[in-house]
């Protein structure tokens, strides 16, 4: 990839993170809860979780008593992998979390999504509170089974390839009809998203000077 497009990628992913559009989630698991900024007693001790940030707006709508629909899908990469998404629809918003199915962390996840199906955190830069949401792994049973049949390795040999195909798949993902709607609910006129990297692999990336959002 050339050196013009990955600096098309690094503006545009800023201009998407002063927004409050685009922002670095996480992969937590069961071992990390402690962590949290948030209370997360309601939590199974088994669960995963996964956190995010929210524009502000969409956030208030979920304080404020919205009640999101849930879908889980799966995205085939470029590079051979897949990407996790897991969407929250309320209002006009819509929340999607994209996880590279790559990385030690990501495949004991495949686990607990055919256990306990997925587990969300959803919230909001400097809040100390978390809107949760949990999804059993019905309709995600197509989801998991998939993943399943795959090989999910533990790291994509070029670093940056990954760094930069899921940077432009996020920036995608901001555009409303980049999915088809799952809820027969009021179109979804806007969008953020978190990009989630398992730890092990968001710790190699760090090292690329060429990642275009940092974790």
């Amino acid at each position: 990839m050339s050196l013009n497009i990955a600096k098309l990628l690094a503006t545009l992913s800023q201009s998407a993170r002063d927004q409050k559009l685009l922002a670095q989630g996480r992969l937590v698991s069961p071992g990390q809860m402690a962590d949290l900024p948030f209370n997360h007693c309601a939590l199974p001790n088994d669960a995963w979780l996964l956190v995010g940030e929210l524009h502000p707006e969409m956030f208030a709508l979920l304080m404020g008593g919205g009640r999101p629909s849930t879908d889980v899908t799966l995205m085939e990469a470029n590079i051979g992998i897949f990407y996790l998404v897991v969407r929250h629809s309320v209002g006009e918003w819509e929340h999607r979390f994209l996880l590279p199915m790559v990385g030690a962390s990501a495949k004991t996840y495949v686990g607990s999504l055919e256990k306990s199906g997925v587990y969300a955190a959803l919230t909001s830069a400097g809040s100390p509170k978390a809107v949760f949401n949990h999804l059993q792994r019905n309709p995600s049973d197509q989801v998991v089974k998939k993943l399943l049949s795959r090989d999910i390795k533990d790291f994509v040999g070029d670093g940056a390839a990954l760094a930069v195909e899921s940077m432009a798949s996020a920036l995608q993902l901001l555009e409303p009809l980049a999915l088809p709607r799952f809820t027969a609910s009021a179109d979804v006129q806007n969008v953020c998203v978190s990009l989630v990297y398992a730890d092990e692999v968001a710790a190699q990336l760090e090292a690329l000077s060429s990642l275009p959002l940092r974790h």
